[in-house]
């Protein structure tokens, strides 16, 4: 033991005092004052259960303290405190952790009777000073806007726990070298390729499998379906009144440099090859076809005069034959209704009931490697197999059932196929569901009306805006007033006035969009209101276990879940296309400045079976980016590719002279390189903006309301998964194998 009178070692360095910042986020606040020049907080050893997290902020501590202790940053503020590991140990929190508040200490060490405060970490926590508790709060992790370790950066992304990294580890080695577009088969040390998310493991699939399509195959969820839903065949000439009226031929010029101009009908598509063996055949030798220029596989479609409200492609459909279902935006019907005179909200209040059309494509497939994928079929053209029409208005959004189901054991001399459940929102403000069924033997268009739905909620005093699907029974849609609800088909097919066992509100306004987390999080839900914030709600408890993203700007309704990166993508008005990690709701990462004119994006879509997204802007333009890539750290270099670009003109004469009856006509660009991408790429633009004399300023361009991309989709079944559908402004669909073979 140490003698008593032995004098107190000190340090040997020359005292100066604390720096002072001119601005202090405490100034004035008397809890906070410390007496003296020391940053010590004595510790309050009260022995309830929150006497670890517990901080006492009344003056008097002791003034005596070495140097190097001292937290230099504002003269005595402990707004920067330190989150030593050994201290404040991350396993501690739940995954709740990271969006709800919580108390926690300041770590400090005591030494011959004196508190000693340790000097602060690179990383601190987000805190939050409570004035009249005096009680320190911390999110439960830490902010690192600045440089950490990988490692640390993937624990606060994905959790502690090796089950929550693990499978991002795997998507990254896999899909880290798709830089832009998904690549078609996996190399030899199988990186690229389609597969399932590894955060959707098969343990979790097959109860999903066996328990979720029980009420549909054991429990005569099918025959109630069958016995409420009513169906009637109608001929061509029925089936005239719930196309578009004014379906005209749309001109278009495609191909290489020298464009040639085509021109569809309603109905009629265009081979994607076609335009380009022009070019190939005068620049091979002897009539042989060049190799330089790939062969596309796609097709270009004219679905309309309107634009393309909605795509969604068939899930489970593992065969020679690929389903796109298309919604159109039939606002012809309204033509006679005069605006701002309308004595009603129409965005809060139901449509009057008009003829609607739901249109449903097949689409031919072939397998091209033995690797299992498949592209485009040339030789068989696309076919409108079914026209489901309606008297409910238009179809504002519409959702086939993405869940896994049963292998399908159908009678093969039954020419009936079951296609799958489809719900769907109409102008009326109605929520319907219904059961597609196909005949196999018919040559000819199938054009069905539906008399009444299998599935049909309505919510009091208000319209549902939007859908998604839960479970194979769960469905939930948003409504104009801010509120959600979720239905049981199961049991709601039993009642002809079903009510949800989810009501509640989720936002203050208008929600634009709502997505779940499926299918490795389906307990999660996204919703997006015109309040500008996007609302991260655990439907496992909802009043406890929801958070808020920052808030933007112009509430944007593009949102979508990326499954490989366990994020939410979304738009903002800047415009940037950002990440919303689930643990960090309350910061957003950056993947890409898209094109400035085109502020507002249009569309997202994301894919099951690769990491790929797709952006549709209102220029025209869609834009492929890989975001996997952003999750690993902001040094990654990242990439975007144009798609193609779509382009409608009515501006000259001659335009209007092309495009006749369409009045316009609409140029088609591809070809486009690969583009970096990122803040950096930005701050590079804008510095040889600077030394070139430009201001800097990108004006807000106005686009033709045709120009615009109005409709994304990937196809999520794994064979197929490179297939990607567009639909524009214009009313043309395009549907391309964009999947890139690897050398």
């Amino acid at each position: 033991m140490a003698d008593s009178q032995t004098p107190t070692r000190r340090s040997q360095r020359k005292r100066q005092p604390n720096q002072k910042y001119s601005i202090d986020a405490f100034e004035g606040i008397e809890e906070l004052a410390v007496s003296g020049t020391e940053d010590e907080v004595p510790i309050n050893d009260d022995s309830d259960e929150d006497a670890d997290f517990r901080v006492d902020l009344e003056p008097g501590a002791s003034a005596e303290a070495e140097e190097e202790d001292e937290l230099s940053a504002d003269g005595g503020s402990i707004a920067n405190v330190s989150n030593e590991q050994d201290e404040f140990e991350e396993e501690d929190l739940d995954d709740g952790a990271s969006i709800v508040s919580a108390e926690t200490s300041i770590p400090r060490d005591t030494k011959n009777g004196r508190t000693r405060q340790r000097p602060p970490r690179k990383l601190t926590a987000r805190t939050k000073v409570n004035e009249r508790e005096g009680v320190l709060y911390v999110r439960g992790l830490e902010d690192y806007q600045r440089s950490v370790a990988k490692g640390t950066r993937m624990q606060y992304t994905f959790g502690p726990d090796p089950d929550d990294i693990m499978p991002y580890i795997l998507a990254r080695d896999k899909w880290n070298d798709d830089t832009t577009l998904p690549s078609r088969c996996a190399s030899h040390t199988g990186s690229g390729g389609m597969h399932k998310s590894f955060f959707y493991s098969p343990e979790m699939q097959t109860p999903e499998i066996d328990e979720g399509w029980r009420w549909y195959y054991e429990q005569d969820g099918a025959r109630r379906i069958q016995a409420k839903q009513r169906l009637s065949r109608l001929s061509l000439e029925e089936a005239r009144p719930y196309l578009h009226p004014e379906s005209v031929a749309q001109p278009f010029f495609i191909g290489p440099q020298s464009q040639t101009i085509q021109s569809l009908e309603w109905g009629e598509s265009l081979d994607l090859s076609k335009p380009w063996q022009c070019t190939n055949s005068s620049a091979s030798t002897n009539g042989a076809p060049s190799s330089d220029i790939p062969k596309r596989r796609g097709w270009i479609m004219n679905v309309g005069s309107q634009k393309v409200q909605y795509l969604d492609w068939m899930p489970n459909a593992q065969g020679d034959t690929q389903y796109l279902a298309v919604a159109m935006d039939q606002a012809g019907s309204y033509a006679n209704q005069k605006p701002y005179e309308a004595s009603i909200a129409p965005a809060f209040d139901p449509r009057a009931s008009t003829p609607a059309s739901l249109q449903i494509w097949s689409f031919g497939a072939k397998q091209i490697s033995e690797e299992g994928s498949w592209s485009i079929d040339a030789n068989r053209d696309p076919k409108l197999t079914i026209l489901l029409c309606t008297d409910w208005g238009d179809i504002r959004v519409f959702k086939w059932c993405p869940m896994i189901d049963r292998e399908r054991h159908e009678d093969p001399q039954s020419s009936i196929k079951r296609l799958g459940l489809l719900a769907g929102i109409w102008a009326d403000g109605l929520l319907r569901v219904i059961d597609v069924f196909h005949t196999d033997s018919e040559k000819d268009t199938e054009y069905v009306h539906i008399n009444s739905a299998a599935f049909e909620a309505r919510p009091p005093n208000d319209v549902f805006t939007n859908l998604e699907w839960l479970s194979t029974f769960d469905i939930a849609a948003s409504t104009a007033q801010g509120f959600v609800a979720i239905f049981n088909i199961a049991t709601g097919t039993q009642s002809s006035h079903p009510r949800p066992w989810f009501y509640k509100p989720l936002a203050d306004t208008y929600i634009f969009n709502l997505v779940s987390g499926y299918p490795s999080r389906p307990q999660i839900l996204f919703t997006t209101s015109m309040s500008g914030f996007i609302r991260l709600t655990d439907l496992r408890s909802p009043h406890s276990d929801s958070t808020e993203s920052l808030r933007s700007r112009i509430g944007s309704p593009v949102i979508a879940w990326h499954e490989q990166s366990q994020c939410l993508v979304s738009c903002d008005d800047a415009p940037n296309l950002r990440l919303l990690p689930l643990r960090r709701f309350f910061a957003s990462m950056i993947v890409t400045k898209l094109s400035a004119p085109a502020s507002s994006s249009q569309c997202l879509a994301t894919s099951p079976v690769h990491p790929s997204v797709l952006v549709g802007l209102a220029d025209g333009c869609v834009v492929a980016v890989n975001p996997l890539r952003r999750v690993q750290g902001p040094k990654l270099p990242l990439f975007t590719q144009k798609w193609f670009q779509h382009e409608f003109s009515q501006a000259t004469p001659r335009a209007r002279e092309l495009g006749g009856a369409a009045g316009g006509v609409v140029r088609f660009s591809e070809g486009f390189k690969v583009e970096s991408a990122g803040s950096h790429h930005h701050k590079e633009e804008m510095e040889r903006r600077r030394k070139d004399g430009e201001t800097g300023f990108n004006p807000l361009t106005v686009y033709e309301e045709k120009s615009a991309v109005t409709a994304l989709a990937w196809n999520p079944n794994l064979h197929c998964g490179g297939w990607a559908a567009a639909g524009m402004g214009s009313g043309l669909l395009r549907v391309e194998d964009i999947a890139l073979d690897r050398n």
